[in-house]
């Protein structure tokens, strides 16, 4: 009885110390983890909540709360219609951004050239200047008086300069510009991760380097694909300076909207309910994107 009762309590003590040392290990990382917890608590949940709060109440009366304001937003035609012209520079700039970004990516990472260290260069370089000295570069370039209407002038294959920017394609293309970077470097690492041996044994089964390509290594790249097409469209459809300075003020966005809201008409209601809807599409974006990826992964 002695014996059995000995290791009874020695049983039980050694549970207790196993439990003890999983709860003092969630207790470290919890209290390492609550600088950071409070931190975006503080700048980023309790602000937040202070926009739906605004959002929800009404311009004329600041005591009363509705949905009035998503309302107004989702009904009128006129908001209706930026929404959709945002959401489409976002979409079309992530997909040229994926189709020019996928070819440099493998480069950098299936290739082993002595160029390659220059054009990772070249891809990271421009993140190293502001978005804004880049943006106004392009209306050097796409201005009345820029590079390319003298270039073309001086040619004498036009007479008067040509409208470049103002439109649709002159902001896509300053944001391509902006946020290719962003969608090279995700690809890069995904396709850098691939086992040389699983190519390799695609080549065995008697696959073409195309057939490899389409089964074997653009699948398993696919998160970075679609990682590197979160990043780029959540940047895109929150843009504002480069819009509106490509577009010369003609295309309303999402965020122009919430700028003239808060500034122009102090409509801070407004404002917050296009804010808050802006993030509900990009984390409806984000929340796609992992259950897309998932499902694709689990074929």
């Amino acid at each position: 009885m002695t014996s059995t009762g000995s290791a009874f309590g020695l049983n039980a003590l050694e549970g207790l110390q196993s439990i003890w040392k999983r709860w003092s290990a969630r207790l470290v990382c919890l209290f390492l983890l609550l600088p950071g917890l409070f931190f975006i608590g503080t700048l980023l949940a309790v602000p937040a909540f202070q926009i739906i709060d605004t959002s929800l109440r009404s311009t004329s009366d600041a005591d009363a709360y509705g949905l009035q304001n998503y309302v107004a937003l989702l009904s009128d035609e006129y908001y209706f219609a930026i929404v959709i012209r945002t959401l489409a520079i976002a979409v079309v700039t992530t997909l040229i951004c994926a189709v020019l970004g996928y070819p440099v990516g493998y480069f950098l990472a299936r290739n082993r050239s002595r160029y390659r260290f220059v054009v990772f260069i070249a891809v990271v370089s421009p993140l190293l200047v502001s978005a804004i000295i880049r943006t106004i570069g392009w209306t050097i370039i796409l201005g009345n008086e820029g590079l390319l209407n003298t270039s073309l002038m001086l040619l004498g294959l036009i007479t008067d300069p040509l409208q470049f920017l103002g439109n649709f394609w002159s902001v896509v293309l300053g944001l391509v510009h902006l946020l290719l970077p962003f969608m090279i470097l995700p690809i890069a690492v995904a396709i850098g991760q691939i086992d040389d041996n699983v190519i390799e044994a695609s080549y065995v089964m008697g696959a073409t380097p195309q057939a490899a390509f389409i089964k074997v290594v653009l699948p398993l790249s696919a998160r970075g694909i679609s990682a590197g097409a979160v990043i780029v469209f959540c940047l895109s459809i929150g843009a504002y300076v480069t819009p509106q300075w490509l577009s010369l003020g003609k295309l309303n966005l999402m965020t122009r909207v919430i700028y003239d809201a808060m500034l122009v008409y102090v409509d801070w209601p407004q404002a917050s309910a296009v804010a808050i809807l802006l993030g509900c599409i990009i984390f409806a974006v984000v929340g796609l994107q992992r259950t897309l990826t998932r499902r694709f992964e689990r074929r």
